[in-house]
């Protein structure tokens, strides 16, 4: 074990699994059979031994890990646990997921760090015959609901125990890309307008530099398409963000990052 926890344990190696199955080619035998044996194999077998059995975003990295991996390394049985075991993929889908679209525990940036997880492995499976992970409507509602809840500026409410200053255009947390990293694999995956929308606007305060825009980007990001967000009620969660759309309406305090205009406005958020 390489890190303090599992957690960042399988953030750490997800990239690695990537980087080595780029190079593998360019590696002596001896050194690429090393790596998969005394590195990949090992931390993979170590998630799967301390596996965080339950529905959780711990699970949902240690899943991206092991899955990632098991393809990797050829490793059919690394791969079915990290989808078909009790608290694999298919499980976090189908019970982790309120109302088919907000996590549980109604943590907007969870919803953000699960999906993440999930699009790692998504990544990795893209190409391969059968596999339909990147199509699951799930997958597409957990990046959809940020979107939906988001202040004007992009920032998330701090619902729950999470962290007050995760954007969707800058940080979402510890560890993880920013937030238009993944909106570009979402983008290339489900090509949703609201996906467009939200990396047109973190692209207007930086550089267009991730990996995920290099692997996975459009050439060229459709224009933004100019749609006010609806008031959304999230009664399994207990939330309700309500939103003005005439002139007439009370504007929220200035947003942090972006003027007003860039964001549907948001005139409260009740928990």
């Amino acid at each position: 074990m390489a890190t303090y926890t599992t957690l960042d344990e399988s953030v750490w190696i997800i990239p690695l699994a990537w980087a080595f199955d780029i190079i593998r080619d360019q590696l002596a035998p001896e050194t690429a059979e090393m790596i998969g044996s005394q590195l990949l194999g090992p931390a993979a077998e170590h998630l799967v031994n301390h596996h965080f059995r339950g529905i959780h975003n711990f699970s949902c990295w240690h899943n991206a890990a092991i899955g990632t991996i098991g393809l990797v390394l050829g490793r059919e049985d690394l791969f079915k646990f990290a989808l078909h075991s009790e608290y694999g993929v298919e499980a976090q889908l189908r019970q982790g997921v309120l109302a088919g679209w907000l996590v549980v525990r109604g943590v907007l940036q969870l919803s953000l760090l699960r999906s993440i997880g999930m699009l790692d492995l998504a990544k990795a499976t893209l190409h391969l015959p059968g596999q339909t992970l990147h199509k699951h409507p799930v997958l597409h509602n957990m990046l959809s609901a940020p979107i939906r809840c988001a202040y004007p500026d992009g920032s998330l409410p701090a619902t729950n125990d999470c962290w007050y200053f995760t954007s969707l255009i800058g940080d979402v947390c510890h560890g993880v890309p920013p937030g238009a990293a993944f909106y570009e694999v979402g983008y290339a995956l489900y090509q949703d307008p609201a996906f467009a929308m939200v990396l047109n606007r973190a692209y207007r305060h930086g550089p267009r530099d991730s990996l995920n825009a290099l692997l996975f980007g459009p050439e060229v990001i459709p224009p933004e398409v100019e749609k006010p967000l609806p008031s959304v009620l999230v009664p399994d969660s207990g939330y309700a963000i309500l939103r003005a759309t005439h002139e007439n309406a009370r504007r929220p305090p200035p947003p942090r990052h972006l003027k007003a205009a860039h964001w549907p406005r948001v005139n409260a958020i009740s928990c």
